[in-house]
């Protein structure tokens, strides 16, 4: 997978995991977020490489009212340095760029 990155929050409904790998070039981030409303975050990448990559995002989201339990999968392009993501309530998200 790779080595840990340094992560933090500044939202405690929300846990930033980061992991690097250097052979493959790729960085991986997983964000939980931990609360029964759905989260607002930016993710910023340190030392990110420049321009438009594109990246895969991974969402489970739990059911809410007995609803089943969604997961969608997503292959974009964006800038890596700084993004905006809505985290669904008890959800657990992960995105990958590069590889």
């Amino acid at each position: 997978v790779g080595n840990r990155v340094q992560t933090t929050s500044g939202n405690a409904s929300v846990v930033a995991y980061g992991v690097g790998n250097s052979v493959a070039k790729r960085r991986s981030l997983l964000l939980v977020n931990r609360s029964d409303v759905a989260q607002n975050v930016v993710a910023t990448f340190a030392g990110a490489p420049t321009g438009t990559k594109e990246y895969q995002r991974v969402e489970i989201a739990s059911g809410i009212n007995n609803d089943r339990p969604t997961v969608t999968r997503e292959k974009k392009a964006a800038k890596p340095g700084s993004l905006r993501w809505r985290l669904p309530p008890h959800s657990v998200t992960v995105l990958t760029f590069g590889g």
